[in-house]
C-alpha cells in the first residue's frame, strides 16, 4: 500500500517539476550565459539590497545615499547607484540575513530561490487551474512564462520581482477560495507583496467592493501596516526617515520607466540616454497627475459599476487583475522588470475565460490585447538594442517607442474593463473550492 501511494504521489508530481523546470530554464540559462560573458551592470538592484542590509547591521538608514555610497566605496564596488534603496523598510530588515554572508552568496541563495518559488508557482497554477488544458498547451504556458523578459531580466539584475509575484499570485489564489480563513491568509499574502512593491496594495480596494472578501482585505491592509508598525519598532529612526517617499513621486524619465510618469517625462526631461523631443518646453509633474488620476478614476468607475459582479469567483477575478495593471501603469516608476507583475493579470484572464488555454472563451478584441501585451513584453527589449536610444531633439518617434511596454499594459486594462462593464449585471457564481474557477462567461 505505500509504494502504491508513493508512486501515485510521483506520478502526479511528475508533471508539475518538468512544468517547473520549463519555468525556470529561461533564467537560470541566461543567469549562466551572463556570467560567462560577464554582461555589465549585472545585478545592479540586488546591491542596493544587500548594502541597505548592511547599513542596518552597522545601525545606519538604508536610505542615507551617502552612507550607502561610502559603503560601496569601502567593498571597492561600483553599480549603478541611483536614488539607492528605494524599497519600505521591512524589505531591507528581511535583507539583513544575507547581508551577513558574502555577496556573491548572497546574490546565488536570493536568485536560486527567486527562481525556484516563482517557477513552483507558475506549475501548481498551471496544474490546478488549467487541468482541461491539453498538456503540450499547459508546457508552452510554462516556457512562455519563464522566458518572458521582465522575468529574465529580473534576474539579472538581481530585482525582487520573482518573489513577490510569486506570493501575490498564491495570494491571489487563497483569496478566490471561497473558505474565509484561506481567504484571509491570501489577503495577508498579498499585503506582504505590497510592503516590497506597494502596487499589489490597491487589491484591497476590488476585495472591499466585493462585500464577501472583506476578510481578504482586511488581511490586505493589515498585514501592510502590520509589516511596517513592526519595522518601526525594530528600527525605529530608520523608519522616520521618510525622504524615500519622495523619490517615488518625481518625474522619472529613465528608459526603462514603463508608467504613465516615464511616458509624459521622457518627452520633456532628458536623460544620459535619450534627448528630449521638447526638453524643458513644460513641467511634466501636472500633465502626470492628470493622466494618473484619469486612470484611477476610470478604473474605479468600472469596479464601482461591477461591484455586483465582483461578488462573483470570475467577476473578482477580473477585478483584481485590472486592478493590478492599472496600478502598474499608474505606479510613477514602474521599471520594465516590474512588469511581470502583469503576469499576475494575464494568468487571472487566462483562467477565467481560456481555461483550456486554447483562446475559446476570448473574442477578437480581446484576443488582439493580449498579443499586444505580449509582443510589448518582447518587444521593448528588442526596441533597445535595436534602434538609437539617444535621439536628436524633435525626434518623437523614439520617445514613443520607448514606451510600448506601457501600451501593452493599458491594452490589459482595455480588455478587462471591457469585459467586467459587459458582464456587470452578471452575478451568477460558481466557486471551485481551492482553486480558480475558469468560466468562459
Amino acid at each position: 500500500m505505500l509504494q502504491l501511494i508513493v508512486d501515485s504521489s510521483l506520478r502526479r508530481g511528475r508533471p508539475a517539476i518538468g512544468l517547473a523546470a520549463l519555468v525556470a530554464g529561461p533564467s537560470l540559462a541566461a543567469w549562466l550565459l551572463a556570467a560567462v560573458v560577464r554582461l555589465p551592470d549585472l545585478y545592479n538592484d540586488f546591491h542596493s539590497y544587500w548594502y541597505a542590509g548592511r547599513l542596518l547591521i552597522e545601525g545606519a538608514s538604508p536610505y542615507d545615499l551617502g552612507a550607502l555610497r561610502d559603503l560601496a566605496a569601502r567593498h571597492g564596488d561600483v553599480f549603478v547607484l541611483g536614488t539607492g534603496y528605494s524599497y519600505p523598510l521591512p524589505f531591507a530588515i528581511a535583507m539583513v540575513p544575507l547581508a551577513m554572508m558574502p555577496f556573491d552568496i548572497a546574490l546565488a541563495l536570493f536568485n536560486l530561490g527567486s527562481i525556484g518559488l516563482f517557477a513552483a508557482t507558475v506549475a501548481i497554477w498551471l496544474g490546478r487551474v488549467h487541468p482541461s488544458a491539453l498538456p503540450g498547451r499547459r508546457r508552452l504556458a510554462a516556457l512562455a512564462c519563464g522566458a518572458l523578459p521582465p522575468v529574465v531580466g529580473s534576474v539579472l539584475n538581481g530585482q525582487v520581482n520573482l518573489l513577490v509575484t510569486a506570493t501575490l499570485a498564491a495570494g491571489i489564489a487563497l483569496v478566490l477560495d471561497r473558505a474565509r480563513t484561506r481567504s484571509g491568509i491570501g489577503g495577508a499574502a498579498i499585503g506582504l507583496a505590497a510592503v516590497v512593491k506597494l502596487v499589489p496594495g490597491v487589491l484591497a480596494v476590488p476585495l472591499a467592493l466585493a462585500g464577501n472578501r472583506r476578510a481578504a482585505a482586511i488581511g490586505v491592509v493589515g498585514a501592510f501596516v502590520g509589516s511596517l508598525g513592526l519595522a518601526a519598532l525594530v528600527r525605529p529612526a530608520a523608519a522616520a526617515d521618510a525622504a524615500w517617499l519622495a523619490e517615488l513621486i518625481r518625474p522619472d524619465p529613465f528608459v526603462t520607466n514603463q508608467s504613465v510618469n516615464g511616458f509624459v517625462t521622457r518627452f520633456f526631461l532628458s536623460t544620459d540616454r535619450m534627448t528630449a523631443p521638447a526638453p524643458g518646453a513644460l513641467d511634466p509633474v501636472p500633465a502626470i497627475a492628470i493622466l494618473t488620476l484619469a486612470l484611477a478614476a476610470a478604473t474605479l468607475g468600472v469596479l464601482w459599476r461591477a461591484r455586483d459582479r465582483l461578488a462573483t469567483g470570475d467577476g473578482l477575478a477580473l477585478g483584481l487583475a485590472l486592478s493590478l495593471a492599472a496600478a502598474t501603469a499608474g505606479a510613477p516608476k514602474t521599471s520594465f522588470w516590474n512588469g511581470m507583475l502583469l503576469l499576475v493579470s494575464v494568468g487571472l484572464i487566462v483562467a477565467t475565460l481560456a481555461p483550456r488555454l486554447d483562446g475559446s472563451g476570448l473574442d477578437l478584441v480581446e484576443r488582439t490585447c493580449l498579443l499586444g501585451w505580449l509582443v510589448s513584453a518582447f518587444g521593448q527589449p528588442l526596441i533597445w538594442i535595436a534602434g538609437p536610444v539617444a535621439t536628436a531633439p524633435g525626434d518623437v518617434v523614439i520617445a514613443i517607442l520607448s514606451s510600448i511596454g506601457l501600451y501593452g499594459n493599458l491594452a490589459l486594462c482595455w480588455l478587462l474593463g471591457r469585459r467586467l462593464l459587459r458582464s456587470a449585471r452578471v452575478a451568477e457564481d460558481r466557486p471551485v473550492q481551492g482553486q480558480l474557477r475558469p468560466s468562459a462567461t
